[in-house]
């Protein structure tokens, strides 16, 4: 939890991820950060969505357990590909360390907050027996329109324990597709109107 990412341009001020020539993941360890990598970035020159994807891909897998990241401001395919890998964004100017311990106490208010709504949105998914639940996305989203699928199922899926996940909902989520192929999960879907869908989310 305690280490962030920031790219950083030739004067070390915070870049975006293009104009970024190195970046430094830094750690707090006890109440002082201090450099964990510093990794040489360059995608200027980079051409073509593919080559700019799997740039950045190689790039996380240098992160370790690093989750967060900060840049000048976020765009584009790097933005795109850091999304999709569950990462926590943040656009600020300036210089890293002036800003590390504020991205930190705001991530842990948001991972709170998170928690809560997680145990309120808890309530609504039903056992219906041992190994199987069952969650309609679409009544609680008219509950709360905040709640995206992801808040809703994310942290079900990775926290709980479970054969089965009988949704409802308006769609397939796009993220759980990708989410599925690269964390032993199946899902049947079938379509019952235009904007209502069944699916049955398993473990493999």
């Amino acid at each position: 939890m305690e280490k962030i990412a920031v790219f950083l341009d030739a004067k070390d001020e915070i870049a975006t991820f293009l104009e970024a020539t190195k970046l430094k993941i830094f750690h707090k360890k006890e109440k002082m950060w201090i450099i964990y990598k510093k990794l040489d970035v360059d995608m200027k020159d980079v051409k073509g969505i593919r080559a700019l994807r799997h740039g950045y891909l190689k790039l996380i897998d240098e992160f370790d357990d690093c989750k967060i990241v900060v840049v000048k401001k976020g765009y584009g395919i790097p933005y795109s590909v850091f999304y999709s890998k569950d990462f926590s964004i943040w656009e600020l100017p300036g210089k890293a360390e002036g800003i590390l311990d504020e991205v930190l106490n705001q991530e842990m208010k948001h991972e709170a907050e998170e928690e809560l709504k997680f145990n309120e949105n808890k309530n609504k998914i039903i056992k219906i027996k041992e190994g199987e639940y069952y969650l309609d996305l679409i009544k609680a989203q008219l509950e709360n329109p905040e709640l995206s699928s992801k808040k809703a199922l994310l942290p079900f899926i990775e926290t709980t324990a479970f054969d089965a996940l009988k949704l409802r909902c308006c769609h397939v989520p796009p993220w759980l597709r990708s989410h599925s192929d690269k964390n032993n999960l199946s899902f049947d879907v079938k379509r019952v109107t235009d904007q209502d869908f069944e699916m049955i989310l398993k473990k493999i």
